[in-house]
């Protein structure tokens, strides 16, 4: 079943319904520019089965193709309605979309017999959580049931101590790749910038979802760019790529450690333990926590990090059947342009957790890539930029890594390792 969601229908409320209904429930959005008739008619035409809105003017009674367009209008007071009956409303609407044809009925069940269990390893954090329902959600759209295992890992557990200090590859990844090795889940969804660039012998990346924002964001209460800062205003990071560039622009601030999910560093943000924090825009545009976003730093002033605001999809290596059902997830311009940052940051034989920036896209069919090397009090930092082939992305990631090391960046990462800001990732 094909659902037409109004824009204003909260995503939460797409994925409870989903839940319900994991074999018939497809997300899509409609064209803000259509309004009523236009938007019903568009609906028609592109064989949408139901036109979900929170719209109470739009009145559909007409069969404009033959078959009727089943209309579910929410009312404003969305969430009781949804936690009540959702179940309900999800069979009613497929009741009403498929009417008594034996046809539809039968290709469903043909579906929910070809689409197997598939387990989700994640991390217990909200975001996490946040990422593996969506992954989850676009599977069970697909007719797949859909379990999601909490694993706790090296990371989540390590919260009193910098992780540019800890140093061990795959602090957020190699508990979950153990239950996937033992079989206990199916595929990993991961933030794609913890992910090593080298990943252990059996495990394969089987897709890399569509890219949000992968810039960083200024959080504040009070100012609205990290250029309005006073001096000496106290700043949270716990990154060194952060820290780097912030300070090669603003040396005057005081930069202080900051550890915690999303939730726990906006609240010490608000408590007013800190002036500004900087954090992925990625991750609070995805748990709708935008309040606080001042501004988007620009990748040219603040070079993100490998990977970021991508999803990585883990599974055994070898395993051909789950990777063709996760094959739709693959964007393959995620795909090519954080190939070609991970490529520079395993030149560089660094982590997500050291001062290298890295920022690929694709502009008129080329690839793009802005990186940097920095010293962590922002006294240097070395910038490339230069553009490659699409096709050929982890070469132009190779080459910028190994310019930035024949003009320095070798001696920057050895002097941040000797100096204990940071330690050499271990196996």
């Amino acid at each position: 079943m094909r659902i037409l969601f109004d824009k204003n229908v909260p995503v939460g409320v797409r994925l409870f319904l989903a839940s319900h209904e994991v074999r018939t429930v497809v997300e899509l959005n409609w064209p803000p520019q259509l309004e009523n008739g236009e938007l019903l008619k568009a609906a028609e035409d592109a064989a949408y089965d139901v036109l979900l809105t929170s719209d109470q003017n739009i009145r559909y009674q007409q069969n404009l193709t033959g078959r009727k367009l089943a209309l579910v209008v929410l009312g404003s007071n969305i969430w009781p309605i949804v936690r009540s009956h959702g179940a309900t409303i999800a069979r009613a609407v497929e009741a009403a979309s498929l009417g008594s044809s034996g046809k539809a009925s039968h290709k469903m069940n043909h579906l929910a017999h070809n689409s197997p269990k598939l387990r989700i390893g994640s991390r217990g954090s909200q975001l996490a959580l946040w990422q593996a329902n969506h992954i989850s959600a676009l599977l069970r759209a697909r007719g797949h049931e859909v379990e999601i295992e909490i694993i706790h890992t090296t990371g989540d557990k390590i919260t009193d101590v910098a992780l540019a200090m800890v140093g061990t590859k795959g602090m957020f990844t190699k508990e979950i790749e153990e239950a996937l090795a033992d079989g206990r889940v199916d595929l990993a969804v991961h933030s794609l910038k913890d992910l090593p660039t080298e990943l252990p012998p059996g495990f394969e990346i089987a897709a890399i979802t569509e890219r949000q924002d992968p810039r960083d964001a200024f959080c504040s209460r009070h100012y609205s760019s990290f250029q309005d800062l006073p001096k000496g205003a106290r700043v949270g990071t716990s990154s060194l790529r952060r820290q780097a560039q912030l300070k090669a622009v603003r040396p005057d601030l005081d930069i202080h450690p900051l550890r915690g999910n999303v939730d726990t560093r906006l609240r010490k943000l608000e408590q007013g333990e800190y002036d500004a924090i900087i954090l992925a825009s990625a991750g609070l545009k995805r748990l709708g926590k935008t309040e606080l976003i001042k501004q988007i730093i620009p990748a040219g002033i603040m070079c993100p990090a490998a990977g970021q605001g991508a999803l990585g999809i883990e599974i055994r290596e070898g395993d051909a059947a789950t990777r063709r059902h996760l094959e739709f997830l693959n964007d393959p311009a995620a795909r090519a342009a954080t190939a070609c940052e991970r490529a520079l940051l395993n030149s560089l034989g660094g982590g997500c957790q050291v001062p290298i920036g890295a920022f690929a896209e694709i502009i008129n069919s080329s690839l793009h890539l802005e990186s940097i090397v920095a010293d962590p009090d922002g006294s240097k930092v070395l910038r490339d930029s230069r553009d490659g082939s699409i096709d050929d992305s982890e070469k132009l990631g190779n080459d910028a890594g190994a310019a930035l090391l024949a003009r320095g960046g070798d001696q920057i990462l050895e002097a941040v390792y000797g100096r204990g800001l940071a330690v050499p990732p271990q196996p």
